[in-house]
Formats: structure tokens, sequence, C-alpha cells
């Protein structure tokens, strides 16, 4: 939420696009000193062989990078939030994070696409604290 930036990267995925990507990871883990990376991926089904690489480029980066690596997709968001549109997915994290508030009501006004993404983001960061919180109790 530092920089409320998303990347995308149209057109057909090259080798070339994953190392752009892989990064602009890089740049970030050095810039603010991340510890964890915990991406939203889509569902098996859906995995391209371009998308494993680039995961398993994500994962690799991680491991010399010393962070921690997390993976979640859409119904496992949908399923622990108990939410079925991304409204209500928005709303939850409003609610875990009511200072985001401010920022969906603004944004719900301009490019809604751009927010909606931007609140996935939180609400994968958020399922992966969860996550490792739980791991250190056990």
């Amino acid at each position: 939420m530092r920089e409320r930036r998303v990347h995308t990267y149209p057109h057909t995925f090259t080798d070339n696009k994953a190392r752009i990507i892989t990064n602009k990871y890089r740049h970030y883990i050095d810039k603010y000193r991340v510890t964890d990376i915990a991406v939203k991926i889509p569902a098996q089904a859906k995995q391209t062989k371009a998308v494993k690489l680039l995961l398993h480029r994500i994962k690799k980066l991680a491991e010399e990078c010393g962070c921690e690596f997390d993976l979640t997709n859409m119904f496992e968001m949908k399923s622990v939030t108990d939410t079925y549109t991304s409204e209500e997915t928005i709303r939850y994290i409003t609610e875990k994070y009511p200072e985001l508030k401010l920022i969906y009501d603004k944004d719900r006004e301009r490019d809604f696409k751009h927010s909606k993404k931007i609140f996935e983001a939180v609400l994968v960061a958020y399922l992966h604290r969860e996550r490792s919180l739980k791991r250190q109790v056990q």
C-alpha cells in the first residue's frame, strides 16, 4: 500500500517478461526490506506453463532474499472471508483496516478496477499474516 500501484503486463508472456516481473519484485524487496512475499495465483486449472515458470522464479527469488513465500487464490480468499463478490471482499478488508475505507470511497468514484486490485493485495497479505501467526503458535 505504500505506493498504491498496480503493475500490469499485457501481451504474450515471454521469458523477458518473467525477468522484468522478477526484477520488479527484487526492486521492492530491496527498497522496502521485504521479508515476506504473498502472491494471488489463478486456479490450478488456469495456471499456464508461463504462470508456473513465473511462480517458480518468484519463489527462487524469495529463497535467495530470505523471504517467506506464500500463495493464495481467489477461491481461498472468498472462502476464508465468506464473501462472494468483490464489493463484499472489500467491505471485509475495510472492517479489518478501517483506515482503508477512505481510500476505497475515493477510488470507487474513479477507477474501481484499480482499487479492487489494491484491496485484493491487502487481503492476500492479511491471509498470509494470519497463516504465519498460526504457524508460529504451532
